[in-house]
């Protein structure tokens, strides 16, 4: 998964600079989906005709295996999953859980710890940091 995600890196061209500041990845995926106003599915990775790139292409292969193996159990082959998804109406929705306030609670939190963690990588006290292991 971490090489399929280095290649979608690679083949968006980002920047060293983006890739290590920036949190939100969202961006590398967005042409991997398409949003309804009641739908929210993955593209069909096995058809050419769609504007999916191959880095793309290879992610959401692997992705869709991986989600369908542990829906419907790791005994199960990678043929017949793959063959399900031509009569499963369901086979490319995102797996989606509905939101609740225990949820909610678990996001805000991590966003408290991801704020303590950002305010200790400052230039200054990554410097000084340095200096200290030095």
């Amino acid at each position: 998964m971490r090489q399929l995600t280095e290649n979608l890196v690679t083949e968006k061209k980002l920047s060293w600079l983006y890739k290590n500041t920036t949190i939100n990845f969202s961006k590398l995926f967005d042409n991997m989906y398409e949003r309804g106003p009641r739908s929210f599915v993955f593209k069909d990775p096995w058809d050419e005709n769609n504007d999916l790139t191959n880095a793309e292409r290879e992610y959401l292969k692997y992705a869709l295996l991986l989600i369908h193996k542990n829906k419907k159990g790791s005994h199960h082959s990678d043929a017949s999953i793959l063959a399900s998804r031509k009569t499963d109406k369901t086979f490319f929705n995102v797996p989606l859980k509905q939101g609740s306030t225990r949820n909610r609670a678990d996001i805000d939190s991590f966003w408290s710890l991801l704020k303590t963690k950002i305010k200790s990588l400052t230039p200054s006290v990554i410097y000084n940091q340095h200096l200290k292991e030095t």
